[in-house]
C-alpha cells in the first residue's frame, strides 16, 4: 500500500494549516452585520436557525455566508457597484448548485434531505431559498409556495367539490403526500408507488381482495385525480362515462337519446334513463370484492 511521505504530509498539513488561518483572518464578529442588516439579525435570532446556532459562539452569520471582512469594506463605500464579496442567495446571484452547497453542509446529512440530489426539484434548479426564507421568525417554508409554481394544482385544490380535500395554501398539505426534498416515488411522493401513497389513508382499498379490479391495482390515477376535480370523489369524469373509457355500453346504454332510446313501444327510454344513473348503483364495490359470487363488484 502507498503512503504519504512525511515531506508530502508536512506540505499538505502546512497548506490546510494556511488556509484555516485566513479564514479566520478574513472572519468578522457576527454582530457586525447588525450595523447593515438588523432586521435580518433579530429575526434570524427567533428563528429556527438562530436557536441551532445560539449554543456556537463560532456560528452564524457566516457559517452559511462566508467570512465577512471583504464584504465590510465594500459595503461601506460610497457608489459601489461591484461585486459585494459575500454570498447570497438572493435571485440572479450565484446558480441554485451553488446556493444549496451551504444548505446541504449540515443538512444533506438529515434523513429528510437525504434524497435531495437527484430529485426533481433539484435537477429543475430549484434553489433552498426559492422556498424557504432562512431569516423567518417562524416557519421558515415560505406561505403558499408550492402553488407558485404547480398553479394548476391550486385551481384544482380550489374548486373540488370534496370538503376532506385540504384547501389550505400552505405547503405542510402538500407534503401529506410530497416530500419536496425528494421522495421515493413518481412526482416526489413520499411512498414507493400512487397506490401506496393514497394507502396511507384509505387502508380499506388496500385488499388484498378475492375479485381484484385491475386498474384500481395498477393506479388509483387511473379513475381519481388526487388534486381535486369538478367530479364526486375527485373522479376524473361523471359515471357513467368513466367507467365506458374501458367499457363498452353495449348491453347498458347509457345515451339517453340514442336510436334505442326513441322506441317508446319497448320501454327502453325508461330503462335507460336508469341505467345511466351510474354504474356504482348496481357495481358498488367497484375497488374490489371478496364476495364469492362478487365477480362483477356488485357484493
Amino acid at each position: 500500500m502507498n503512503t504519504l511521505g512525511p515531506a508530502i504530509l508536512l506540505v499538505i498539513l502546512s497548506g490546510l494549516l494556511t488556509s484555516a488561518l485566513a479564514d479566520d483572518v478574513a472572519r468578522i464578529d457576527d454582530m457586525q452585520c447588525a450595523g447593515c442588516h438588523k432586521i435580518a439579525m433579530q429575526t434570524f435570532k427567533d428563528g429556527v436557525h438562530g436557536h441551532a446556532f445560539s449554543g456556537d459562539a463560532q456560528a452564524g452569520c457566516q457559517s452559511c455566508h462566508g467570512a465577512g471582512a471583504a464584504h465590510k469594506e465594500v459595503a461601506g463605500q460610497d457608489d459601489y457597484a461591484g461585486p459585494m464579496k459575500i454570498e447570497s442567495f438572493k435571485k440572479g446571484g450565484a446558480t441554485p448548485a451553488d446556493q444549496n452547497r451551504s444548505c446541504l453542509t449540515c443538512h444533506e446529512n438529515n434523513k429528510s434531505h437525504a434524497n435531495w440530489r437527484g430529485s426533481a426539484h433539484d435537477m429543475g434548479g430549484v434553489s433552498c431559498a426559492d422556498c424557504h426564507n432562512i431569516h423567518a421568525a417562524g416557519e421558515t417554508v415560505r406561505a403558499g409556495i408550492c402553488f407558485t409554481c404547480h398553479q394548476t394544482k391550486r385551481a384544482q385544490v380550489k374548486h373540488t367539490l370534496n370538503p376532506m380535500m385540504p384547501r389550505g395554501e400552505g405547503a405542510k398539505e402538500c407534503a401529506k403526500c410530497h416530500d419536496p426534498h425528494g421522495g421515493k416515488g413518481p412526482g416526489l411522493l413520499k411512498a414507493a408507488s400512487v397506490n401506496e401513497t393514497c394507502y396511507g389513508c384509505h387502508s380499506e382499498k388496500r385488499g388484498p381482495f378475492l375479485w381484484e379490479h385491475a386498474p384500481v391495482r395498477d393506479d388509483c390515477t387511473n379513475c381519481h385525480d388526487p388534486h381535486g376535480t369538478a367530479n364526486a370523489n375527485f373522479l376524473k369524469s361523471r359515471l357513467p362515462y368513466l367507467c365506458q373509457n374501458c367499457h363498452s355500453d353495449a348491453w347498458h346504454p347509457s345515451q339517453l337519446y340514442s336510436a334505442n332510446s326513441l322506441t317508446r313501444n319497448s320501454g327502453s327510454a325508461e330503462q335507460m334513463r336508469l341505467i345511466g344513473k351510474a354504474c356504482l348503483n348496481c357495481h358498488g364495490l367497484i375497488h374490489g370484492s371478496n364476495h364469492p359470487s362478487g365477480a362483477r363488484f356488485q357484493r
